[in-house]
């Protein structure tokens, strides 16, 4: 068995044991996600509140890696197939629910999304951002504790999310600054 499969029943193993800790495995698989984006959306505007291009700048990269990430993470589930953990070990793995794709498991999107919401916090300066990447590590957790996605899925995921960041930054973002600063001039 791989390390990666070991790794993952050591984790998993807990699932179902004491509800304070399935609570807090299930939050981060599903939920954390949610206050992430809420905390990137208040803290954006609290700095940037009288910088509309900075505010349309932060929105339009947001969505655009996102975009990007989804694309390349289906691209990369299409050649790699592997299924979930609960798929291919129907009897040991104790899930606290089901994924809506149970044919997708590497990369994890939802560990993609944290490390976006993260990375754009942290290069855009925004203030706070050290709890947004504990937050991250409670995604890739919570992922694995649920049942839905091996360690290697998530560190996966993170991966893409950092290169499609690198990426953007280096040629996506420079054109963004600039398609912004056009619609602002033309607006104001």
């Amino acid at each position: 068995m791989k390390w990666n499969v070991k790794l993952f029943f050591a984790i998993n193993r807990l699932s179902g044991r004491l509800w304070l800790l399935d609570a807090f495995g299930r939050a981060g698989a599903e939920w954390v996600l949610f206050a992430m984006l809420g905390w990137l959306a208040v803290t954006s505007y609290a700095r940037y509140d009288n910088d509309v291009v900075q505010l349309v700048t932060i929105t339009l990269s947001f969505v655009c890696t996102s975009v990007l990430g989804l694309f390349s993470s289906f691209l990369v589930a299409a050649i790699v197939r592997e299924p979930r953990p609960y798929v291919r070990y129907p009897t040991a793995v104790t899930t606290l629910f089901t994924s809506f794709l149970s044919w997708k498991s590497f990369p994890s999107d939802h560990s993609l999304a944290a490390f976006l919401i993260a990375g754009i916090a942290y290069c855009f300066g925004l203030p706070w951002v050290m709890p947004l990447f504990g937050m991250m590590l409670w995604v890739w957790f919570g992922r694995v504790y649920a049942g839905v996605h091996y360690p290697v899925d998530t560190l996966a995921g993170g991966v893409l999310g950092g290169l499609i960041l690198l990426v953007y930054g280096l040629v996506g973002l420079p054109l963004v600054q600039q398609v912004v600063l056009r619609l602002v001039y033309i607006w104001l």
